[in-house]
């Protein structure tokens, strides 16, 4: 009876043991989530973070893609329709501090507030360019892109949603020894 008993004690204590070493396991802890915002050292990361400023409603790293000299490109037909040809680096960031402060609920007219604001960006390879604007460049590329956005105003009074093509222009921009790539030009086309 005295072998059975420590016997038993001698087999608890080998599964106590085994459940501290299996439970501490670097196995089972969770892995750490991808980082939310890439670094713009590859053309990659400008869309990437795009569609990751508006999921996070992010000024901040909104402005941190666009290149000094960005515009955005209306379609020809919206053009066609009264609006402005293209709109400049600062109308585009003062637009998109308004739409992002009314997905927060912080527009100061409350009918134009967000419930849903959702950009996605399909994938598609990229185009080295030697050219741009008439002027040489050594680091331009340039990707046409399917893209679709959803825009639900609060309460659901009016859904605004759009997909069509874009094409993306990025260009090196070199800062303390290392390149790190900006939007320089986004063209709105028709689908």
């Amino acid at each position: 009876m005295k072998a059975r008993a420590i016997g038993r004690l001698a087999a608890l204590g080998l599964f106590v043991t085994a459940l501290s070493v299996f439970g501490c396991s670097d196995s089972t802890k969770p892995k750490p989530a991808p980082p939310l915002y890439r670094d713009l050292k590859n053309k990659e990361d400008v869309p990437y973070n795009l569609v990751q400023c508006y999921k996070k409603h992010n000024l901040n790293r909104y402005m941190e893609l666009l290149h000094d000299q960005y515009e955005w490109h209306n379609q020809d037909l919206d053009v066609q329709g009264g609006m402005k040809e293209f709109n400049t680096r600062d109308e585009e960031i003062t637009t998109h501090r308004n739409l992002f402060l009314a997905a927060e609920h912080q527009y100061p007219d409350p009918l134009k507030n967000i419930d849903k604001l959702d950009l996605a960006i399909q994938n598609a390879p990229w185009i080295q360019i030697t050219e741009f604007e008439g002027n040489p460049c050594e680091d331009c590329w340039q990707t046409t892109r399917e893209y679709s956005i959803t825009v639900e105003f609060a309460g659901g009074t009016s859904i605004l949603m759009g997909n069509d093509l874009v094409t993306l222009t990025v260009v090196g921009v070199p800062k303390d020894g290392t390149t790190y790539y900006r939007l320089r030009r986004a063209d709105d086309i028709k689908q």
